[in-house]
């Protein structure tokens, strides 16, 4: 009945008959031959800073929801009861054909099915683009039908759906099911609403005015519907073959004309949303944004190398996932291919195997201007770095202030951010702050400067120059608790010098605590982490190591005048970058090649403040040392720092900013 000529499969999913399984297999459509033509017009018209400018040509089922397409979302709730499914096909037009088959590269369950249509005003409409599929494979199982613009909030449980669907077919075998969702009386004529006796369907109505019905039941696109169903979808079409497109688009139109003929229930779900305009694309986005607990690509990715059970649709993929925070149009693709990814702890985040470190934009070693910043964020993100850290330490503020002005055109869900709490200004009397209100307040202020809804992590900065622990544990982490439950963070980290802290405040903490940032301690002279990081990994922490540098030691041109760092440190690191500029080796690249070939961290930061520093980390990070690097390594570590057997400046700093403190205070007396 279609004519079709592009109908295309890519790749046929492992399934099995139905008469091999013992229950009853679900087919799953999704909708996704939209034009998103309102979308489209939005993005023109209403987003005059381009912020969403990554959003133009690209079909709504593949938009960036959180930091996964869309239809990835179903894909992994879809997941999540395998078991149940024979396949999954995706229906999408010939224009944007190729987007979905690049996306298919991740999910090769998916069967696509090209409708043939080219532009908006040649579209087959949704009915059309459900009954595609059936008509082609000619099902006798019964089908879920998913719009390919429509989420549903994270307490929707596909398996109890579905579990209901066969209750009730248990009473009436042709009974289909739809979903009902609340809505305003201002809403009701934005969607279809239903009329319900004992939650069955007894009138569809296409967008009411509010006095027109009583009810304030929606009709998301969702529909599970009985294979006796399937055969009205031909009959359906045939009536309205010459009508207008818009008779066969309207899906609610085939519910509104199947309940009459077959029963049709309800089953009630909290909220919806529908991705048409650009203000709902938002307001979309920024839940799943939120969202923490949501399954990671890896732990998908494992659960398909491991699978439990037997007769599962889905297979493992075999090619290489992208990140999440992977953006068509905005991403160097073949970098971000390059870059190596971990999960950091229990986060479920896919962090880049180096991030920026915001310090650089704070000018604490050296002024910066917007300009330069702009072009190094820009750089790292684009190249593959997805993991930006900053302070209000930093600048006094000013890290915050200025990637607040870069990120503002860089699309949120490119990036993973962390700030912190605690450390504030550079006068002793100010620095340090753990009170629970101060960190409340805090927050607030670093939300405003970089712009930001919410940051990813939010962590407190140097836990040793807290008056005591207990201001930490009773009042600091708990603030950051409430903050977390707020949706103004998504973790909580702890940062430190001394290792020993970390067990200490984690075996007393009451408030879980999600990551751990440890600096100075994984480089040349120090190793001293390696000893913590298997205690840090039981407890599920996500781990970051900070200065592989350490704070400008292991440079040529020396450290800073404030680093305090004790005098046979500084000399060791010296002479070693002596020897190393000898041989026209650099130390910088030696320090930061030995910090990441531990691979016993997540995440290792990185201050860069040149788009060079931003390439050429990205190549020691990326690439091997020469002969002559390697043994250069080898000779000033057995040199120059084994004889140091990591020793620190561990306690200096602490006893230095005391006395400095109890100088101030003995003054305003």
């Amino acid at each position: 009945m279609i004519n079709s000529p592009h109908c295309y499969q890519t790749t046929t999913a492992a399934s099995l008959k139905a008469e091999e399984k013992p229950w009853t297999t679900m087919r799953i459509i999704i909708l996704a031959g939209g034009y998103g033509t309102r979308l489209q017009r939005d993005l023109r018209n209403h987003d005059p800073q381009g912020v969403y400018r990554h959003l133009q040509g690209m079909p709504k089922a593949l938009l960036p929801i959180g930091h996964r397409p869309l239809i990835s979302h179903w894909m992994e709730t879809l997941w999540k009861c395998r078991s149940q499914i024979d396949e999954i096909y995706v229906v999408c037009n010939d224009f944007y054909f190729k987007m979905f088959e690049d996306w298919a590269k991740d999910w090769e369950e998916a069967v696509l099915f090209n409708d043939g249509t080219g532009t908006n005003e040649t579209r087959l409409g949704a009915v059309a683009c459900i009954y595609l599929p059936v008509d082609r494979i000619g099902f006798e199982d019964d089908v879920t039908v998913i719009g390919g613009d429509t989420l549903f909030k994270d307490d929707f449980d596909l398996a109890s759906v579905w579990q209901e669907f066969r209750r009730r077919q248990q009473q009436t075998p042709d009974a289909s099911l739809v979903l009902a969702c609340p809505c305003t009386d201002e809403d009701t004529v934005k969607v279809g609403i239903l009329e319900t006796d004992d939650k069955r369907v007894t009138a569809f109505l296409e967008k009411p005015g509010p006095s027109q019905t009583t009810s304030r039941k929606s009709c998301p696109c969702f529909y599970v519907l009985s294979k006796a169903s399937l055969p009205l979808i031909e009959q359906y079409l045939e009536e309205r073959k010459e009508g207008p497109v818009e008779g066969r688009d309207a899906t609610g139109n085939f519910i509104q004309y199947l309940y009459p003929r077959l029963p049709v229930y309800t089953y009630d779900i909290t909220a919806r949303f529908d991705v048409g305009a650009l203000s709902s694309y938002i307001s979309c986005h920024q839940y799943f944004l939120r969202q923490g607990s949501l399954q990671s690509r890896d732990e998908i990715k494992m659960s398909k190398q491991h699978p439990k059970g037997e007769g599962h649709m889905m297979q493992k993929s075999k090619s290489k996932r992208l990140p999440a925070t992977f953006l068509p149009g905005f991403h160097d693709k073949g970098a971000v291919e390059c870059m190596r990814y971990n999960t950091l702890g229990k986060t479920g985040l896919e962090v880049s195997l180096i991030g920026l470190g915001g310090s650089p934009f704070g000018s604490v070693f050296h002024p910066m201007s917007l300009e330069m910043g702009s072009k190094v964020v820009r750089k790292a993100l684009q190249s593959g770095i997805n993991y930006i850290d900053t302070s209000p330490y930093y600048g006094n503020r000013k890290s915050e202030t200025m990637l607040g002005k870069i990120l503002k055109d860089i699309p949120r869900e490119a990036y993973y951010i962390a700030t912190k709490v605690g450390r504030y200004k550079p006068n002793v009397e100010e620095m340090f702050d753990f009170s629970a209100e101060k960190t409340l307040s805090s927050v607030d202020e670093s939300l405003r400067l970089l712009g930001l809804d919410y940051a990813d992590i939010i962590q407190v900065h140097d836990i040793e120059f807290a008056p005591n622990l207990d201001v930490v544990l009773k009042e600091c982490l708990p603030a950051l608790e409430c903050v977390k439950k707020a949706g103004k963070a998504r973790f909580i980290g702890i940062t430190g010098f001394p290792l020993d802290m970390y067990r200490n405040i984690l075996e007393r903490s009451t408030v879980p605590i999600d990551v751990a940032l440890s600096y100075c301690h994984l480089t040349l002279h120090d190793t001293s982490l390696l000893d913590l990081i298997p205690y840090l990994k039981e407890k599920g922490l996500g781990i970051i190591n900070a200065s592989p540098i350490s704070m400008g030691l292991l440079t040529h041109r020396g450290p800073p005048d404030w680093h305090p760092a004790p005098a046979a440190i500084k000399e060791a690191c010296r002479e070693a970058a002596l020897y190393c500029q000898s041989l026209g080796v650099d130390i910088s690249k030696l320090a930061m090649h030995y910090t990441l070939s531990q691979n016993a961290t997540d995440l290792t930061l990185v201050g860069m403040d040149t788009e060079e520093i931003v390439r050429s980390n990205l190549e020691i990070a990326l690439g091997t040392l020469t002969e002559l690097e390697k043994e250069t390594l080898d000779h000033i570590l057995k040199r120059f720092f084994e004889p140091l057997k990591n020793k620190s400046w561990e306690g200096i700093e602490v006893k230095n900013y005391r006395a400095k403190l109890k100088d101030v205070e003995g003054a305003c007396h």
